[in-house]
């Protein structure tokens, strides 16, 4: 079987915040473009997770309704840490997991 490179490689992983999930879609960045995102702190973690969410499945709203994904829902949960570092947690274990896939 031939492997495709693609320009826009994407995985998914799922997030787990204590006892519930939730599923997101990652960008898969170059190594130099990781390189960008070495210091440590809330704002690169943000900015990480801006460059790298290209979409979320599994949230639910205060009524059980489902919430689509945009880049507010995005911003909600970057401000709590325990989300930011959750997402952090799924992007590098799904990151390598994709990548010794292939």
């Amino acid at each position: 079987m031939a492997f495709r490179l693609s320009k826009t490689r994407t995985f998914t992983a799922t997030v787990h915040v204590g006892e519930e999930s939730f599923v997101a879609t990652f960008r898969a960045l170059p190594d130099a473009q990781l390189s960008e995102f070495d210091a440590p702190g809330a704002e690169t973690q943000k900015s990480f997770l801006r460059r790298v969410i290209a979409g979320l499945d599994g949230l639910l709203d205060d009524q059980d309704l489902p919430l689509g994904f945009s880049r507010e829902l995005l911003e909600d949960l970057l401000d709590y840490s325990d989300l930011r570092v959750a997402m952090l947690g799924a992007y590098h274990t799904g990151f390598y997991r994709a990548k010794a896939g292939n």
